[in-house]
């Protein structure tokens, strides 16, 4: 017998309550709600909700909970478990709950629920992570920075709202560790990191970082990810740099760490390395928050797009490159530039803290308008 899934059936747009000077009901759907990427960004804009203008309400498709998953609940007005219903009981619940805008925070990575925005149980749904192809998602969020108007609105089945100054907030670790002195001062070596999925590591991307750990001689090259705690994923990148000429000694690889951990690993590299063309964005702001600078290649979609959108709004564009060359000769400047990484690492915690990327009240403000035009829009107002 087949086990192919028979078509959801399709419902149609609900149409939009009457406020009355009533809080929007938002309804946050999320597998992740929880010590985990999309928490660190989303726990700024769900702490700061005015709560005359936004009443927040989060549906969690969590298989776990933990101290992060507390204290988005207790900043919420509603909580409710989603693991264990199917898509139309999830949207039945949903409808019942009386929720105006329906936002996703998973795309369509493990345990995102498309199949519930697909019986659209919300008048206007938004994604708030990447395009879906669901002719029900009205809008996604995003940047200038990350979408610059015009560029690339076709390449989206959603509408762009583009949230001025940028459309996400970061929440720094709390008890990290102090931004250590530069790891080479006392290893006389110069070490690259990267703490991103392998899947982002193209072959590209090895045959530049390999390029650039023979012209900086005796550096040495950190990865860490959680795949790689298992030995035939660590053979299998070891032997991507050794048929490039890279000695295996030269390379360390770690697999799944714990948060505090991976900050300690974060404060022992002195450059940190973006993959492209699908960079990395907490690994980003990690890195820069334990005293690393990041080099980024900037590519023309949001995936590549993102890291650059950080160094952007902290004022460090001098380590974005254009193009693989420039990506090259940013990370040798830094790696033989000693003071540079010096000062760097003594102010970049300091900027980062004081920049809008961890101004939760200013994004909740611009979110908040933003919800507020797509209901007067479709209100007719």
């Amino acid at each position: 017998m087949s086990r192919r899934r028979a078509p959801l059936p399709t419902r149609s747009r609900r149409a939009l309550r009457p406020r009355a000077g009533r809080p929007l009901r938002i309804g946050y759907v999320s597998p992740d709600f929880r010590q985990h990427a999309v928490c660190s960004f989303f726990e700024p804009l769900l702490r700061n909700h005015d709560p005359e203008f936004v009443s927040p309400i989060l549906y969690s498709n969590a298989a776990r909970h933990d101290q992060a998953s507390g204290r988005l609940r207790a900043a919420s007005v509603g909580w409710r478990e989603i693991v264990d219903l199917n898509d139309e009981q999830a949207a039945d619940l949903i409808e019942q709950d009386g929720i105006d805008i329906l936002v996703d925070l998973a795309g369509y990575t493990v345990g995102n629920r498309m199949g519930a925005f697909h019986l659209r149980p919300a008048p206007l749904q938004v994604n708030y992570l990447a395009t879906t192809g669901l002719a029900q998602m009205d809008y996604r969020f995003t940047g200038e920075d990350c979408d610059p108007l015009g560029e690339t609105d076709a390449v989206y089945s959603e509408r762009l709202v583009r949230l001025p100054g940028g459309f996400y907030a970061w929440n720094p670790p709390a008890d990290a560790p102090p931004v250590a002195r530069p790891p080479a001062l006392a290893n006389g070596f110069i070490t690259f990191g990267s703490f991103n999925t392998l899947s982002k590591i193209t072959e590209d991307v090895v045959d530049l970082w390999s390029r650039l750990l023979r012209e900086v001689p005796g550096s040495r090259l950190v990865l860490q990810a959680g795949s790689l705690g298992n030995d035939w994923m660590r053979a299998r990148t070891l032997a991507r740099f050794i048929v490039r000429g890279i000695d295996p000694a030269r390379l360390d690889l770690l697999g799944g760490m714990s948060l505090f951990e991976h900050l300690d690993v974060c404060g022992r590299i002195d450059v940190a390395l973006d993959p492209f063309p699908w960079g990395g964005h907490t690994t980003t702001c990690t890195a820069l928050f334990m005293g690393a600078p990041v080099v980024t290649l900037r590519g023309r979609r949001m995936a590549s797009r993102m890291s650059a959108s950080v160094l952007h709004r902290m004022g460090l564009d001098a380590w974005i490159a254009e193009t693989p060359a420039q990506y090259l000769d940013i990370a040798r400047r830094l790696a033989l530039d000693v003071d540079l990484r010096a000062e760097l690492r003594s102010m970049q915690r300091a900027a980062l803290l004081a920049s809008d990327l961890t101004d939760g009240h200013r994004l909740a403000r611009v979110v908040e308008a933003a919800y507020q035009a797509l209901w007067d829009h479709h209100a007719g107002m």
